[in-house]
C-alpha cells in the first residue's frame, strides 16, 4: 500500500528508476530513491516472513535485462546494496534458461514459461538453451510419482526437505 502513490497506469518500474513526472523527470533525489528502495525491501522482507514464513532463496527482479538491477547506475546500486543482502539468488535476465557455474548468483538468465506448454517442449527448450556439447550429455528420464507425492504444498512454497 505504501506504493500506491507511486504507481500510476503507467508506472510500473518502481525499483527499476527514479519515480517520475509525466514528463520522464526525476521527481524524487538519489537519497530519497535509496530510502524508498530500501523501505521496499524491508517491507518485502515482512511480507514474506508474515505469510509465506520465510524470505525466499531466489528473487526475480520485477524487470529483466536491465543494466544490473535497474535502468539508471544509482537505481541498481540501491537495489544491489538491499537484494544481494535478503537473497542468494537474482534472476536478472530472461529468454535462456542456461546458467553455468561462472555464472554471478545474483545475475542468472531465467526461461519465461507458457501456461499452454507441454512438458516436452519445456524440456527441449531447456535442452536447446545448453551449449552444443553438453546437450549430447542430457538424458531425460522419467520422475518418480512416489517421490512427488511426498512434497508438500506450504504457503505458495514447496518444501521438499521431506523428501
Amino acid at each position: 500500500m505504501e506504493i500506491k502513490q507511486y504507481i500510476g497506469r503507467n508506472y510500473n518500474r518502481y525499483l527499476m528508476d527514479y519515480i517520475r513526472d509525466k514528463d520522464g523527470m526525476p521527481v524524487e533525489t538519489t537519497k530519497e530513491m535509496q530510502k524508498r528502495i530500501k523501505r521496499d525491501y524491508q517491507l518485502m522482507d515482512q511480507v514474506y516472513k508474515k505469510q509465506v514464513g520465510a524470505v525466499p532463496d531466489l528473487y526475480c527482479i520485477m524487470h529483466s535485462n536491465t543494466s544490473s538491477y535497474g535502468d539508471n547506475a544509482n537505481v541498481s546500486s540501491a537495489n544491489a546494496a538491499s537484494l544481494e543482502k535478503m537473497f542468494k539468488l537474482n534472476s536478472n535476465r530472461e529468454g535462456f534458461s542456461y546458467n553455468n557455474r561462472k555464472s554471478s548468483p545474483y545475475d542468472l538468465t531465467r526461461l519465461q514459461l507458457q501456461a499452454w506448454w507441454y512438458t516436452n517442449h519445456l524440456l527441449m527448450r531447456v535442452k536447446d538453451d545448453l551449449p552444443a556439447k553438453e546437450q549430447k550429455q542430457i538424458k531425460f528420464v522419467k520422475g518418480s510419482q512416489r517421490r512427488c507425492k511426498k512434497w508438500q504444498l506450504v504457503k505458495g512454497r514447496r518444501n521438499s526437505n521431506r523428501i
